[in-house]
């Protein structure tokens, strides 16, 4: 499995979180969850970004989140626009940065 972009060092993870997400979704009756924290421990940034940052890895596709849970609420997405998810993920961000989430979102059309 290679994560990563061209041009950078191969990175090569053992883990499970996208066959457990997986057999979760295509288990009868079964939901796929990430739990999280909506920021930092001292709540400075934000778990729920508008963009990942170059580079970075994406294990989990968003077709196999069901719901995304923070202190704040939960969020379900399966089978939502991602307009909606968009507004979704928004309303369970910590409220001091949910403003701009807002704005970096409508920017980049999905709000």
């Amino acid at each position: 499995m290679r994560l990563g972009v061209p041009r950078q060092p191969l990175l090569v993870f053992l883990g499970g979180q996208p066959d457990f997400a997986r057999g979760a979704v295509l288990s009868e009756h079964g939901q796929s969850f990430i739990l999280l924290h909506s920021t930092t421990a001292d709540e400075s940034v934000s778990r729920i970004v508008a963009q990942l940052h170059p580079g970075a890895a994406v294990t989990t596709f968003k077709n196999l989140v069901d719901r995304v849970v923070t202190e704040y609420g939960v969020a379900e997405l399966r089978g939502s626009s991602i307009r909606k998810r968009t507004r979704k993920l928004i309303g369970i961000a910590h409220p001091k940065f949910r403003d701009e989430l807002r704005r970096q979102t409508s920017e980049m059309g999905y709000m």
